[in-house]
C-alpha cells in the first residue's frame, strides 16, 4: 500500500475524529478571517462616511463662498455706481492750505506745482484712480445781462495711472473755448447747451449742463486747465488734485491718505465722507460677515469630519481589543483540541499501529500517516473557516461590496499557516505512535 492509500483509509475509518479536527481548525480560522474582514469592512465604511461628511462640508462651504462672492460683487458694483454718482472722494491739497479754510471757502486758495499729478500717476499707487488736476477760484460768469458768481474749475482732463488700464472719466474733458455748467448755474442764468458765456475777458461755448448733484458742483463751471491758468495768472500751477479712492472703509481711507502724503510730502489729503462711503461701510461689513460665514462653515465642517473619524477610530480600537484576545485564544484552543484528538486517535489505534509495525511499516511511515492526516484536516478547516468567516463579514449590516471586502493577503497567509499549525499540534501524538514497540503492544493485547 502507498502512503496516500493508508492516509485515506485512516481518514475514512476515523471519520468523526477527522471531522472534529477540521471543525477545530475551521472555528479558529473562521474567527480570524471574520475578525480581520470585519475590520477591513469597518475601515472601508469609515472612509465612505468621512468622505460623505467631507462632501457635505464642501457643498456647504461652496454655497457660502458663492454667497460671499455674490455679496462682494454686488458691493463692488453698488460702490462703483454710487461713486460715479457722488463723484471724487479725495482732495489732495497744498500743505499750506488749511482744511478749515478750504471747507469755509469751498475751495483752495494756495497752489502747488502741476507736476505733482504726474508724480502721483507714475508712483504705482494701487489705492486711487481717476486723478484730476484742477485750478479753482471764485469768478463771475456773465450771460447776456445776467451775472453770477461761481466756482471756476480749470481742468485738463483726468491723468491716467501708468500701472492701470484706462478708466472711463468721472468728469468730461473740456476743450479750449468750451465750458461745462453746473445745474444751478445753468438754471439761474437760463443757459442751455450751445449758449455763450463770458468769463473775465473771454467767451466760452456751453457744451454740457450737469444734472443736479446736491453738492458744490451745482454752483461750479469747468473750463480747460490751461485757459483757467491764463485767466487767473497761475501758469503751471494747480491748487488741488481730485481723486477717487478704491473700494474702502473709513479706516482704509486713512491709510490711503498716508500713502499719498508719502509720495507727495508737500501736500495733505482731505477725504470727503459722502453718503456713498457711509453706505459702503455697511455693505463692507456685510461682505465681511459673509466671508466669516464661509470660514465658520469650513471650520465646523472639518470639526465634524474629525469627530466622525475619531469616533470611528475609537470603535475600531474596541473591536481590535476584542479581537486581540479572542483570536489568539481560539487558536490556542484549536491547537490543543487538535493535539487531543490526535492523541485519542493514536490510543484508539494502538493495536492497529502494532500490527502495521509487525507487517513491516517503519516508524517514519507511521509518523507521516498521522501528520498527513493532520495536514489535510488543517487545509480543509482553513478553506472552510476562511469561507465561513468571510461570508459572516459579507452579510454583516452595512458591509461594502464583495470586491472591496476581499483581501488576497489574508487567504494567502491563512491557507498555508493553518495546516502547519494542525501538523504542529499533531506532531507529539504522531511521534508517540511511531515510537511504539509492536512486540509490547501485541503481547499486551
Amino acid at each position: 500500500m502507498t502512503l496516500w492509500h493508508l492516509v485515506i483509509r485512516e481518514i475514512l475509518y476515523r471519520r468523526l475524529n477527522f471531522t472534529l479536527i477540521v471543525l477545530a481548525v475551521l472555528v479558529a480560522v473562521g474567527a480570524l478571517a471574520g475578525a480581520v474582514t470585519l475590520l477591513r469592512a469597518h475601515d472601508i465604511n469609515t472612509e465612505a462616511i468621512v468622505a460623505a461628511k467631507q462632501r457635505d462640508t464642501d457643498a456647504v462651504v461652496a454655497a457660502r463662498e458663492k454667497e460671499a462672492k455674490a455679496s462682494a460683487a454686488a458691493l463692488q458694483e453698488v460702490y462703483r455706481k454710487l461713486m460715479l454718482k457722488f463723484g471724487y472722494n479725495l482732495v489732495i491739497l497744498p500743505k499750506q492750505e488749511g482744511l478749515v479754510d478750504y471747507q469755509v471757502r469751498g475751495g483752495a486758495a494756495a497752489t502747488m506745482d502741476e507736476a505733482n499729478v504726474k508724480t502721483l500717476s507714475e508712483s504705482n499707487i494701487m489705492t486711487v484712480r481717476h486723478l484730476l488736476p484742477i485750478l479753482q477760484a471764485k469768478q463771475v460768469v456773465i450771460a447776456g445781462g445776467k451775472r453770477r458768481e461761481v466756482f471756476l474749475v480749470g481742468t485738463r482732463g483726468e491723468v491716467p495711472l501708468a500701472h492701470r488700464a484706462p478708466k472711463k472719466p468721472l468728469l468730461a474733458t473740456v476743450g479750449d473755448g468750451q465750458i461745462i455748467l453746473g445745474h444751478q448755474v445753468a438754471r439761474e442764468l437760463g443757459l442751455t447747451v450751445g449758449a455763450t458765456v463770458k468769463v473775465v475777458d473771454r467767451e466760452f461755448k456751453v457744451i454740457r449742463v450737469y444734472d443736479p448733484r446736491g453738492t458744490s458742483d451745482d454752483a461750479s463751471v469747468w473750463i480747460d486747465l490751461e485757459a483757467a491758468q491764463t485767466l487767473l495768472g497761475q501758469e503751471g500751477r494747480i491748487n488741488a488734485i481730485l481723486a477717487l479712492s478704491c473700494v474702502c472703509t473709513f479706516a482704509q481711507l486713512e491709510e490711503i491718505k498716508k500713502d499719498i502724503v508719502r509720495i507727495l510730502p508737500d501736500t495733505h489729503v482731505h477725504a470727503m465722507t459722502s453718503n456713498a462711503v457711509i453706505r459702503y461701510e455697511a455693505r463692507y461689513h456685510a461682505a465681511q460677515e459673509a466671508e466669516h460665514k464661509v470660514q465658520l462653515a469650513r471650520r465646523q465642517g472639518q470639526q465634524d469630519v474629525q469627530r466622525e473619524r475619531s469616533a470611528r477610530a475609537d470603535l475600531k480600537g474596541d473591536i481590535e481589543a476584542l479581537v486581540g484576545w479572542m483570536v489568539p485564544l481560539m487558536l490556542v484552543i484549536s491547537a490543543a483540541f487538535t493535539a487531543m484528538m490526535a492523541l485519542v486517535n493514536v490510543r484508539e489505534r494502538r493495536v492497529e499501529i502494532g500490527i502495521w509495525r509487525a507487517l513491516g511499516l517503519r516508524g517514519g511511515q507511521i509518523l507521516r500517516i498521522f501528520l498527513v492526516k493532520a495536514l489535510l484536516a488543517g487545509l480543509a478547516g482553513a478553506l472552510l473557516g476562511y469561507a465561513a468567516g468571510f461570508c459572516v463579514a459579507w452579510v454583516w449590516p452595512e458591509a461594502p461590496a464583495i470586491a472591496q471586502l476581499f483581501d488576497p493577503v489574508l487567504p494567502a497567509a491563512v491557507l498555508p499557516l493553518a495546516p502547519l499549525l494542525a501538523v504542529a499540534a499533531a506532531w507529539v501524538p504522531a511521534a508517540l505512535a511511531a515510537r511504539q514497540d509492536p512486540a509490547v503492544v501485541l503481547r499486551e493485547e
